[in-house]
């Protein structure tokens, strides 16, 4: 089976994750990458976030470097879940009119957004899927964080509307799981083993005492690093500045 990956906008600590984790654990993603902080709020993951591999990166570009290191390919496939367009395609409002608009709008002309049942996932590759998100924010930092999204995009899908709004009606668990859903049944993926009404949980694994203590240190020296460096950019609200630069 190939890895498969989910890329995450955390831009703090309080950010709540816990439904998508859960979609992510029940589609056996195979590593979660925080981009931002560490940590995150996992209410409503019900526990599912401890049987997932998480890591945290500073920047989009070093999320998909990881990935590529990770999965021993250079070529990889990255899909950005749709959030921005509603009914029949139209572009959902998202609040803002800054500088960050054009690009984003070009970015949707150039890339092949596709409805996720008429979309050919590829088992030859690694993919990670990015979610692309409508938040309104007043100084525009929000779509320069799309911006960055878009620009590790190779291909987008979205989950169609059939309801004649120009809203998003679907939220982000939602969707992250029928696209999931799509790409495990494309791939070959088997669905786990159910005993009665629940599906039998993976035990964590039991590693050697030493080993865990290696991994916690390297973790933790990781994690302060990430940490440090995705914190200094936001202060230093250097988020979107390659664009202009």
């Amino acid at each position: 089976m190939p890895k498969t990956f989910l890329i995450l906008d955390n831009p703090k600590p309080t950010n709540g994750l816990g439904p998508v984790l859960r979609c992510s654990s029940a589609f056996d993603i195979t590593e979660v990458i925080f981009v931002g902080v560490a940590k995150c709020n996992t209410q409503g993951a019900h526990g599912a976030n401890r049987h997932l591999q998480i890591t945290s990166v500073a920047t989009w570009e070093k999320a998909i470097a990881y990935v590529k290191d990770s999965s021993n390919e250079n070529c990889i496939k990255v899909i950005g879940i749709d959030g921005i367009r509603g009914f029949q395609g139209k572009m959902i409002e998202r609040g803002n009119n800054n500088e960050f608009s054009t690009i984003i709008d070009d970015f949707y002309s150039k890339l092949e957004n596709l409805p996720v049942h008429s979309m050919s996932f590829d088992a030859k590759f690694p993919t990670a899927f990015i979610i692309l998100d409508q938040r309104n924010s007043r100084n525009g930092q929000n779509d320069a964080t799309l911006c960055e999204q878009l620009k590790m995009c190779t291909s987008i899908v979205h989950v169609q509307h059939f309801h004649p709004s120009n809203q998003l009606l679907i939220d982000t668990p939602s969707r992250l799981s029928i696209v999931l859903h799509y790409y495990n049944s494309q791939v070959g993926m088997k669905e786990r083993h159910s005993e009665g009404f629940k599906f039998n949980v993976q035990s964590r694994q039991k590693v050697d005492s030493r080993l865990i203590e290696k991994l916690r240190n390297e973790r933790q020296v990781r994690k302060k690093e990430s940490e440090e460096e995705a914190n200094a950019m936001y202060e230093e609200e250097a988020w979107g500045s390659d664009f202009f630069n």
